[in-house]
């Protein structure tokens, strides 16, 4: 009987929340953050280095198309939405509140704007730092040792060694 009641369980709530909640209900500490965070993203299909540090809350949605290199740091309150693919380098630092929005739509006719949904992947090279509270869009690559400062909204690629900021994010700066 107990089996039963388990299974409705997972029958009626969709996987990514189930996993999200099991990811997030441990509390933050060395071990978890560390170790233990990055172990259930792994058995859920999310593709991760060695020595990620990852924070809570985190929200993953398809984990199986998430692959992240190595020496990853991840402040909480972050979101991937992958729809398509989000392949993050190594040495990847990520502030709180980032999104990853992989997922979009065509425009419509005017009866339904809302269109055709697609997904195209998004690309964070080795060595770079996403500040707080930014957003990536859909099709974005950023180049390998780039800053992205707080708040931007990338929904362009962006060339390496470059500090990002704004809305819509544009190259500020060239980094050497």
């Amino acid at each position: 009987m107990k089996k039963n009641k388990i299974w409705k369980f997972f029958i009626f709530f969709p996987k990514n929340r189930v996993w999200s909640r099991i990811i997030n209900i441990w509390p933050s500490n060395f071990i978890t953050d560390h170790c233990l965070r990055a172990a259930i993203a792994r058995f859920f299909g999310v593709q991760i280095g060695r020595r990620a540090i990852i924070r809570k809350p985190v929200y993953f949605s398809h984990p199986r198309n998430i692959i992240i290199g190595d020496d990853f740091q991840m402040a909480g309150d972050s979101h991937f939405d992958a729809m398509g693919k989000i392949t993050i380098g190594n040495c990847v630092t990520l502030g709180p509140h980032v999104l990853f929005i992989t997922g979009s739509h065509e425009k419509g006719p005017h009866k339904d704007r809302c269109g055709q949904s697609y997904a195209q992947p998004i690309s964070i090279e080795d060595g770079c730092w996403i500040a707080a509270g930014v957003l990536i869009g859909p099709g974005v690559t950023i180049g390998a040792g780039s800053i992205v400062s707080a708040g931007a909204v990338v929904l362009r690629s962006m060339p390496p060694d470059s500090l990002i900021a704004g809305n819509p994010a544009r190259v500020i700066q060239v980094l050497e």
